[in-house]
């Protein structure tokens, strides 16, 4: 999630991230979709017709 909040809620760039948490860029792109996956799945309960 910690990639999550820095995309979001931190404007920052993948490759900033990547540098910010010593990994790839591809790794961070990985991080990012599954932290949307598991969001939209958990808030899917409560706006169920809304995806």
């Amino acid at each position: 999630h910690i990639a999550f909040t820095l995309s979001k809620y931190d404007g920052l760039r993948a490759t900033e991230i990547a540098e910010v948490m010593d990994t790839t860029v591809a790794s961070v792109e990985s991080l990012i979709h599954r932290a949307k996956t598991n969001l939209r799945k958990r808030l899917s309960r409560y706006y169920e017709h809304q995806w």
